[in-house]
């Protein structure tokens, strides 16, 4: 199960950092000036995107929370393990193996780290942080939705076909932004199932981390599909990049063939 969660980890950084290093240069290269500033944002997004799907894989964190202490143990078995401090083990091991006693500890490669006191206003704060402020953004984010939903629908009879399309594609685009992020969602439940001992597993310690990777190596998709100068250039590109590989298949295939015919032996009448 270990190694299935790394190569997770590798998985979604390289479709990560390559999606959002894309959109990086599709915002710089091929953005119309009516968007420039727009762009601006998207190239920013991008480049945090990118950043936090890097340090995805250069961490590859497994998030424990005691479930009989407010404490978490951190388990960092990504590269990050040959540059930190190992003494960081020799502090938090004893209670790890004290909170978590049916697992072994002495298997684990990574660096284990953690918060051993959530009374420190600094841990509380970062909790609050985290964990908070997903619930009510979102539940404010679908009531504007709706709102503006039916703001579009009061008018839609004095709208032109082209602006119903446009505004349509506008909602769907606002729609799976909401969305996308929304998957962190899933991260705070598993944590918190873990905090609570409702449900003690390494797959959900595990699988916090790697649920929260989802949300920066998806959301380039919005930008690329939605603004349509990127969908069109990514087409684009893509359609010639495929058809170059034909076209290079085609050509060996053809070289193949000429040499075999030219090696063949001449038959003797």
């Amino acid at each position: 199960m270990h190694i299935i969660f790394k190569v997770w980890h590798c998985l979604w950084t390289v479709i990560g950092c390559t999606l959002n290093t894309w959109l990086i240069f599709v915002a710089v290269s091929k953005s119309p000036k009516s968007i420039r500033a727009y762009a601006t944002l998207i190239i920013s997004f991008g480049i945090t995107d990118l950043v936090e799907c890097a340090f995805d894989w250069f961490v590859q964190t497994r998030l424990m929370p005691s479930p009989r202490s407010l404490a978490i143990i951190y388990i960092m078995d990504g590269p990050c393990k040959y540059f930190g401090a190992m003494t960081c083990k020799i502090k938090v091991l004893p209670l790890a193996q004290k909170w978590f006693p049916d697992y072994n500890f002495e298997e684990e490669t990574g660096v284990i780290t953690g918060v051993l006191d959530f009374t420190n206003i600094l841990a509380i704060l970062g909790l609050i942080h985290i964990v908070c402020p997903i619930f009510p953004a979102y539940t404010v984010i679908f009531i504007l939705r709706r709102k503006i939903i039916s703001h579009l629908d009061a008018r839609a009879e004095s709208m032109s076909a082209e602006t119903k399309a446009t505004h349509t594609k506008l909602l769907q685009a606002l729609t799976v932004q909401a969305i996308i992020p929304a998957i962190s969602v899933i991260a705070v439940i598993c944590y918190v199932c873990g905090q609570t001992g409702l449900i003690v597993s390494p797959s959900l310690e595990s699988s916090v981390f790697c649920i929260i990777i989802l949300a920066p190596a998806l959301s380039p998709l919005t930008s690329l599909y939605f603004i349509r100068p990127y969908r069109e250039f990514t087409k684009r590109s893509f359609q010639n990049y495929i058809s170059f590989g034909a076209e290079t298949e085609t050509n060996r295939n053809n070289s193949m063939m000429f040499q075999s015919t030219n090696s063949a032996p001449a038959t003797v009448l």
